[in-house]
């Protein structure tokens, strides 16, 4: 990507999302990645970006807090004409606003997971585009632990374009049912057309042998401009659980047709295995299991943010293991896909938290008395967790949601969060940060 830093925040004044306007003293810039794990700034440390935790910043190879601008070019290819076109954007610290071809489209600022925004009207078939984001790393950030003790900047997941028909699969995840032995498949089906559409899902499920192991097929008629789930519960005609010891794992394969023609489809890979308590004891596909934990701070020295690259996840993890642990707690952030993706192959149970910390002082009725975001943002707890629960309950390794780190919660917010975690995803056991667990 070409880059520029923009330290006195005149880029926006003077138009540097247009592609006719120059970028003053331009360079090169990878994406995914930190800015500062490339070059940007000066030598020196991190600034952190929590009051309190000034005196404990990490040395990096440099240091830039402020504004800068990424642009790319690039081509639509001409076989999208009348295709919706959008563009995803992986993962952006500490915020990021999007302009494509001169017009602004979106602020991103989210705690985690991947947006993606509709451009069709903003780009034509066959000719170039250009995608200009401004991201600033000295706004408070909403990536908890993950930017608490050390800031950083940059567009850290990738930035990509995809093309879809008019009705298309806008999600989908699984949830293995250990008892049941069967898979519950939840795929939404999202129109774009102003008319209602009628279509047929198919799903197929294989072990990551190639190995048949269940499908399914129903038909759905999603109105104009809206979206309609559709839930299969598809018997496991060949039934593996996951574990740590034994991470086995499915894939389903979700097609749309319409016409009888294949107009879309879905890849996720999913595992089969139930955890939660009995007698305040752990019990891991219906066994008693004891965990042996870690602690993960976000601390990544060579590239400042967590890697958007599945095999140093794998390497890392690989390690954690040969140690003989198979569970590991995330302080206030949660990790990357490519994180999950490494952690459900080799099996290790996950903790994902939300970003966030209370005192311990007195618990009045105020709804947020005494918390504190972990880095600094906006203080939405129960959003947060929804944010969460819905990107990544779709990784087994996924296991515990958590409520943030130490102190006290008003017992309203404690109960709002269980409420939401029980109903969003009932499969997982719901941790308040003051060891209260339900």
């Amino acid at each position: 990507w070409d880059f520029a830093t923009d330290p006195e925040k005149k880029g926006e004044d003077q138009q540097w999302y247009r592609a006719d306007v120059p970028l003053p003293n331009k360079r090169d810039i990878q994406v995914p990645g930190a800015w500062e794990a490339q070059g940007v700034g000066e030598p020196g440390r991190s600034n952190s970006g929590t009051a309190g935790f000034e005196t404990y910043g990490h040395k990096m190879f440099s240091n830039y807090t402020g504004a800068a601008w990424y642009r790319k070019t690039i081509k639509v290819p001409t076989k999208w004409q009348d295709n919706r076109i959008w563009l995803k954007i992986g993962g952006v610290n500490s915020a990021g606003w999007i302009w494509v071809n001169g017009k602004f489209v979106a602020k991103a600022y989210e705690y985690a997971g991947t947006y993606k925004y509709d451009i069709t009207d903003l780009v034509t078939a066959g000719k170039s585009a250009t995608v200009a984001i401004l991201v600033r790393n000295d706004v408070p950030s909403r990536q908890g632990e993950a930017n608490s003790l050390r800031t950083f900047g940059g567009l850290y997941r990738s930035v990509e374009l995809e093309a879809t028909g008019d009705v298309f699969v806008d999600d989908a995840y699984v949830e293995g049912k250990f008892d049941a032995k069967s898979a519950e498949v939840h795929a939404t089906i999202r129109s774009t057309a102003s008319d209602s559409r009628k279509v047929k899902v198919e799903v197929q499920l294989t072990t990551l042998k190639g190995k048949e192991a269940g499908k399914a097929s129903k038909s759905v008629t999603v109105d104009a401009g809206k979206s309609s789930e559709v839930v299969f519960d598809i018997p496991l005609k060949t039934f593996q659980a996951w574990s740590p010891e034994q991470p086995n794992l499915y894939r389903a394969d979700i097609v749309l047709e319409k016409g009888g023609k294949a107009v879309h489809g879905w890849i996720e890979r999913f595992g089969v295995r139930k955890i939660e308590t009995r007698n305040k004891q752990f019990w891991l596909n219906n066994k008693p299991y004891f965990l042996r934990g870690n602690g993960a701070d976000y601390a990544y020295p060579l590239t400042v943010c967590s890697p958007a690259d599945r095999k140093t996840h794998l390497r890392n993890i690989s390690v954690a293991k040969d140690f003989g642990f198979n569970y590991v707690r995330h302080h206030t952030h949660v990790e990357l896909p490519e994180y999950f993706e490494a952690a459900d192959e080799l099996g290790i149970l996950v903790q994902s938290e939300i970003p966030y910390w209370a005192g311990f002082g007195k618990v009045d009725d105020t709804r947020y008395s005494g918390i504190a975001h972990m880095s600094g943002g906006l203080k939405d707890p129960p959003g947060d967790l929804r944010t969460l629960i819905t990107h990544f309950r779709r990784y087994v390794s996924n296991s515990f949601y958590c409520g943030g780190n130490e102190g006290h919660y008003v017992r309203e917010l404690t109960q709002e969060l269980h409420d939401i975690a029980k109903e969003m995803d009932p499969s997982r056991p719901w941790m308040s940060q003051e060891r209260n667990t339900t």
